[in-house]
């Protein structure tokens, strides 16, 4: 899904989605000053459809908890739905087990414990991208099988 460029270096493509401009600012700022990762943020549901929509990720980042939605519901009223080749990190300041299982049911491949320090984020931005086949990871960095 990763696009190529003529020299051959990797682009990453990932659509940050928060209420919180704060949040949106600090994913974009660790992610970005990777080479070639470009980061698109959405500040609510109704962006990240459109910008989903007319563009293709490799990475969604999104917030479970956000007004008039939730990331999960987010994810089921996605076209085209998120599929095995796009990798989901959900954001959240809830740790609950039945969240994650739900968000797993979506596949979702990441989880991030808010609040999270940018180095976090890329160790699991990296290891989620680079994992093929279902596994699930946390900010703690550890791989646990869904």
């Amino acid at each position: 899904m990763a696009s190529t460029t003529s020299d051959s270096q990797t682009h990453i493509r990932v659509l940050a989605v928060d209420d919180s401009p704060m949040i949106l600012k600090l994913v974009k700022m660790s992610l970005s000053n990777l080479p070639y990762w470009h980061v698109d943020t959405a500040e609510n549901a109704t962006q990240a459809q459109h910008l989903w929509q007319k563009d293709t990720y490799d990475l969604m980042i999104v917030d479970f908890n956000m007004p008039n939605t939730t990331g999960l519901e987010l994810l089921k009223q996605l076209s085209p739905p998120v599929s095995a080749k796009n990798k989901v990190i959900m954001l959240s300041a809830d740790n609950g087990q039945d969240l994650k299982h739900q968000a797993r049911a979506l596949n979702v491949t990441g989880w991030m414990h808010k609040p999270f320090q940018p180095q976090s984020l890329i160790k699991v931005a990296n290891q989620v991208l680079k994992a093929d086949h279902p596994q699930w990871v946390t900010d703690d960095g550890q791989w646990h099988l869904k």
